[in-house]
C-alpha cells in the first residue's frame, strides 16, 4: 500500500516507475477532456473513456483500469449500480463516484457497493489530486465540496464499511488481528477451515482491503477490535497452517 503525496497531489516516488491507468465515464465531453491532463499530471495514463454504460463495461473489461472515476447522475444518468459491474469486471479498481452535488444517503450506497470514494465535481484541484491517490493507496474517501452543508454528525466511510460487517465477522477479524491463522480461526470457531477462510475473504472484501495484514492495520486505526477480546473467543492457542 502506499500513501498519496499530500502537498502536490502527485504519486510518491516509488510508484511513478509503474504508470496507474485510468478511465473516465461521464457524459459531458468537455469534463472528459479537460480531466485528461488533470490525470496525466498527476502520472497517471488515461486508457479510455465512455459516456454511456455500455461503453464503460466494454472499455473497463478490455483495460483493467487501475482507477474508473465515474459519474453518477441518476435518475436519467449514469448510476451506482453501473459502478458495481465494473468492479465486477474489474476487481481491482479503485471506483470514484463523481457528482455534481453531495448527497450523504448516495454517498453512503456508493461506499456500501464497493466504490473507493464519492467526490463532488466542486471540490478543489488540489484536494481531488489527493482524493484520488489517497484511494488508490486503499483508503475511502469522501470529498463534499465547497457547497455542501456541514452535517451534524460527520459523515465517516470507515465507520460504515466496518458497520457492515455480520458478529462473527467481527470475531474473524479481532483472531486476525492476534495474527491466528485460517486454520486456527476454524478451531476456535468450531467452524470448517473452508468457512474460516470464507469468513476472511468476506471481511476483506468488507473492509475494502486486499489482505489480512491491511485488515488488522485497517481494524487497529479505526479501533474496530481489541486484540485481546480475541483471548475470549472460542478454544485457545493460535497454531496452524
Amino acid at each position: 500500500m502506499f500513501e498519496p503525496t499530500r502537498q502536490s497531489g502527485q504519486a510518491p516516488a516509488h510508484v511513478v516507475a509503474r504508470m496507474v491507468t485510468a478511465m473516465i465515464v461521464d457524459r459531458h465531453r468537455l469534463f472528459v477532456d479537460l480531466m485528461k491532463p488533470v490525470l496525466e499530471s498527476a502520472n497517471l495514463r488515461v486508457v479510455g473513456d465512455a459516456n454511456g454504460a455500455q461503453e464503460a463495461l466494454d472499455a473497463v473489461g478490455r483495460a483493467q483500469p487501475d482507477l474508473v472515476l465515474l459519474e453518477i447522475s441518476p435518475p436519467n444518468g449514469l448510476a451506482v449500480s453501473l459502478g458495481t459491474r465494473v468492479l465486477e469486471l474489474a476487481p481491482g479498481a479503485a471506483v470514484l463516484g463523481l457528482v455534481g452535488g453531495f448527497d450523504e444517503a448516495e454517498a453512503k450506497e456508493a461506499i456500501s457497493a464497493g466504490f473507493r470514494g464519492y467526490v463532488s465535481k466542486n471540490v478543489t484541484l488540489a484536494s481531488f489530486r489527493e482524493a484520488v491517490w489517497e484511494a488508490l493507496a486503499g483508503a475511502v474517501v469522501i470529498r463534499r465540496g465547497t457547497e455542501a452543508r456541514l452535517l451534524d454528525a460527520p459523515f465517516d466511510p470507515n465507520a460504515l464499511l466496518a458497520s457492515q460487517l455480520t458478529p462473527r465477522e467481527r470475531e474473524v477479524l479481532a483472531l486476525l488481528s492476534r495474527g491466528v491463522t485460517s486454520l486456527g480461526i476454524a478451531s476456535r470457531l468450531r467452524i470448517s477451515r473452508h468457512t474460516a477462510r470464507t469468513h476472511v475473504s468476506n471481511v476483506i472484501r468488507k473492509l475494502g482491503v486486499r489482505s489480512r495484514l491491511e485488515a488488522t492495520v485497517f481494524a487497529a486505526r479505526y479501533g474496530l477490535t481489541d486484540i485481546r477480546e480475541a483471548d475470549d473467543i472460542g478454544l485457545t492457542g493460535t497454531t496452524g497452517a
